[in-house]
């Protein structure tokens, strides 16, 4: 009926995203969700040229943040077509800058809307499914003088519960997943990954993720426990960076 989470992860160089989401179903006529995302980018101090013997001076920390705002739709049209549908609001704030020479003070701020849009089938082959999505497609964004857009990507993969090819095993499955992604800023990426849930309560994870600079194994668990008739879950995701820190992710869940 109603499902929702708050989420945190620690990203690289002391920076770190928090988000949340709500979903209430609205039985034959499908699903709405609102979302938020938001990054802290950590303390940054601003410099500015000066004929010390530094080169510079700080001028204090730079108010800098970014956050998005979403509203979804998705229903099921029949028991093997789902389609679902995103736009959101994004804003970003860089600081702020003193052109010279003139002196004014430039507030380095970009905001717009962008959509999101993806479906899922079932084929009819146990429960094999194909998933395709766009994200971010949106207008240009312009900075003082430089316009660009979101990283559009588009993504296509597959997931099957592989324990279906035997039968089935009661309240346990192994659910392996492959997509292949083409963000508009780089060449195509493949991202693999599985997932075991043993009696609906505990869940273990793995992922590999190709074509990358730094990033590649993930790993993580799940927890599922209900309680006065409301599924709680807690889900916790470990990512190797290569030569920056590990990326850990928490999430705390409820279904109502």
């Amino acid at each position: 009926n109603i499902d929702l989470f708050v989420t945190r992860t620690e990203w690289i160089s002391e920076m770190a995203l928090n988000g949340g989401a709500v979903a209430k179903k609205l039985g034959n006529l499908g699903v709405i969700g609102v979302d938020y995302v938001s990054i802290d980018y950590g303390q940054l101090i601003g410099t500015q040229v000066a004929s010390n013997t530094k080169g510079y001076i700080e001028t204090g920390d730079v108010d800098v943040g970014a956050f998005a705002v979403g509203f979804g739709y998705a229903r099921q049209f029949t028991d093997k077509y789902h389609l679902g549908a995103h736009i959101k609001y994004a804003s970003q704030h860089l600081g702020s800058n003193i052109l010279r020479p003139d002196g004014e003070e430039i507030e380095n701020r970009v905001s717009g809307v962008a959509y999101d849009i993806g479906t899922i089938f079932y084929p009819g082959f146990k429960s094999f499914r194909l998933g395709m999505s766009i994200r971010d497609f949106s207008p240009q964004f312009k900075y003082e003088e430089t316009a660009f857009q979101l990283p559009l990507t588009f993504r296509i993969g597959f997931a099957m519960n592989v324990l279906d090819l035997v039968g089935g095993i009661p309240n346990n499955s192994l659910l392996i997943s492959v997509d292949a992604l083409h963000p508009r800023d780089y060449t195509e990426r493949v991202h693999v990954g599985g997932e075991y849930s043993f009696g609906n309560l505990i869940a273990l994870r793995a992922g590999y993720k190709t074509n990358y600079d730094e990033e590649g194994l993930s790993l993580g668990f799940g927890v599922n426990y209900e309680i006065a008739g409301i599924a709680l879950r807690i889900d916790y995701a470990y990512t190797d960076f290569g030569v920056f820190n590990s990326v850990n992710r928490f999430t705390v869940g409820g279904s109502f």
